[in-house]
């Protein structure tokens, strides 16, 4: 998990960040450590190179495609104005903020 934490945090410095000086090949840096981490997502179920299916989803319980319906109806992450996903990272940045650990 840390390694996809770290993934999105050099994203977002790369792409929704400042442009320092001497980082005119962030997006080409970014892009090889996305293909160098690529091997690590590899399920362990598949590493041998034979195909195991997930398990299968548990049933729903009854009602609950209610309360998810009226989960969405008052959520305020669907209803409330939409924002760009590296908001809270430009946010953190512009207040100093240090990343948690």
């Amino acid at each position: 998990m840390e390694h996809l934490t770290a993934l999105y945090a050099g994203w977002i410095r790369t792409y929704a960040g400042e442009q320092a000086p001497g980082r005119e090949l962030a997006e080409a840096d970014w892009i090889n450590t996305l293909h160098a981490f690529t091997p690590r997502l590899q399920l362990a179920a598949c590493a041998t190179g034979t195909h195991q299916a997930p398990p299968a989803a548990p049933p729903v319980p009854p009602g609950a495609e209610y309360d998810f319906d009226g989960y969405l109806d008052s959520s305020e992450a669907m209803n409330g104005p939409a924002a760009h996903p590296a908001a809270a990272e430009m946010l953190r940045q512009a207040y100093g903020a240090e990343l948690p650990t």
